[in-house]
């Protein structure tokens, strides 16, 4: 006999049931990945966005400061190409006086040669090959230049510098808020978080910058200008054109046996005077100082201009002494009563290197440019504090909200997570900072970067300090 199972009529459909009450968890279980993805995708990409927000405020800190660094040192590239070109006009101008003494006989030509050596002579005979009208024209280029690069400095230099320093701030903020929304809002983006939660970013994003990065009171204008100068001088130094031009020759052959110590000598002296406020100078002259008795065994040296030149600019136009002012004729009064009135001093009558009387005639016909005073140059109030940008970015939406996601976050067990849940449920923060990269350790400029002088200024991102 073969047994038969016969099924109970009050058990059909039990099965159905329990796949049914299956399918129901598995519904569940996808929801709550879905919004376990959405969230941290969401939270992923929202970290990312506010990451090159921050950087690239920092990255357009360090533009301005790298902008405010190139600026001084164009001004002061015009600063140096203006001493030279008034260094040359100077010497143009000493060329033309030259010439004129030369055609004078005054010093006599033959004297300079039997004292010196030809190639004196033949340096002093050049200059009656400088025509005075050519000469005329190439100051007048000379000195249109001049002001081209002073117009240059006054109005575009000066002008950029305002203008980054009155929108820095405006311009930070304005930066991170557009890159915040180009990240967030990229096209063609499917999965970033207004994809997902169809949320708008005017309505729903907060953002805070902690500007404690580079702002407008931290670039300052340095108006005593004491770091400009030094840096002026020591550019200034560099280029041997613009040294002190200094020499001089003496004749040991015609030697008087009362006065042995005191020689017919010629010299030559010029100097480029820079000031950082704006005052620019330029003198040469060239003298020949002939020995002569005023005892028996006193001498004392006569000098006789060869050619001179003062070029400076109208701010820089100091008052010559009036007892330096030197006569064009001695024909009221000795030489040597002049000397010694002027300078005070008899010892500058045996041999003290100056050509006094070259400069008062040079003070006299004086040519006098016009330059403004020299802008302000940029520079850090503090460059030792770090310069660390920060900001947090809140995400608002109802979404978070909603029963619904409670009862999700309930049901994974994540209740602590659950009663912290409120409309803003994205938060995150981004640091970066803005540093001084020191190329090389041995240049001076590095070890002092207060003064923007050099263009080495870069962002980095950090992490968030806290509080």
């Amino acid at each position: 006999m073969t047994w038969r199972y016969e099924r109970d009529p009050s058990q059909s459909g039990a099965a159905l049931l329990l796949g049914l009450l299956m399918l129901a968890m598995s519904i569940m279980a996808l929801q709550h990945m879905i919004l376990i993805t959405k969230w941290v995708l969401s939270q992923h990409l929202l970290n990312r966005a506010a990451q090159a927000a921050v950087l690239s405020g920092a990255h357009y800190q360090a533009r301005v400061l790298n902008t405010h660094a190139l600026i001084n040192r164009t001004q002061m590239a015009h600063q140096v190409a203006m001493a030279h070109l008034i260094t040359v006009a100077s010497a143009l101008h000493q060329a033309q006086q030259m010439q004129i003494q030369v055609r004078r006989n005054n010093p006599p030509l033959y004297l300079i040669g039997a004292f010196f050596g030809p190639h004196h002579a033949a340096a002093y005979a050049a200059a009656k090959l400088a025509v005075p009208a050519q000469s005329s024209g190439a100051l007048r280029h000379l000195k249109l230049a001049f002001h081209n690069h002073d117009a240059v400095i006054q109005k575009q230099l000066k002008k950029q510098r305002e203008l980054l320093l009155n929108e820095i701030d405006n311009q930070t903020q304005h930066v991170i808020q557009n890159t915040l929304m180009q990240n967030l809002k990229r096209d063609g983006l499917q999965t970033s978080i207004f994809s997902l939660f169809n949320v708008n970013f005017d309505k729903t994003i907060q953002l805070k910058v902690t500007q404690n990065g580079v702002t407008s009171q931290d670039v300052l204008k340095d108006e005593n200008l004491n770091q400009w100068q030094p840096w002026l001088d020591q550019v200034i130094g560099r280029h041997d054109y613009l040294k002190p031009r200094n020499d001089s020759v003496r004749n040991f052959w015609v030697i008087d046996p009362k006065c042995p110590h005191v020689q017919h000598a010629l010299r030559r002296q010029g100097e480029t005077t820079i000031h950082a406020s704006g005052y620019y100078e330029a003198t040469d002259s060239l003298s020949f100082h002939a020995r002569r008795k005023v005892h028996p065994v006193i001498c004392y040296l006569r000098e006789y201009p060869m050619g001179w030149a003062n070029v400076s600019t109208e701010s820089s136009s100091l008052a010559f002494d009036k007892k330096h002012i030197a006569p064009r004729r001695f024909n009221q009064s000795t030489f040597r009563q002049w000397a010694q009135g002027a300078i005070n001093n008899v010892g500058w009558l045996v041999g003290i290197p100056r050509n006094t009387l070259a400069a008062a005639w040079a003070s006299r016909q004086r040519q006098t440019w016009q330059a403004h005073e020299t802008p302000e140059p940029a520079t850090l109030k503090d460059a030792n504090r770090p310069f660390i940008l920060t900001m947090s970015v809140e995400l608002d939406h109802d979404w978070f909200a909603k029963p619904s996601s409670r009862v999700h976050w309930h049901t994974l067990g994540l209740k602590r997570l659950s009663k912290k849940l409120s409309p803003k449920q994205l938060v995150t923060q981004a640091s970066a900072q803005v540093y001084f990269s020191k190329v090389d350790e041995s240049d001076q400029h590095n070890r002092h970067s207060s003064f923007l002088y050099q263009s080495f200024w870069q962002a980095k991102r950090i992490k968030v300090q806290d509080d």
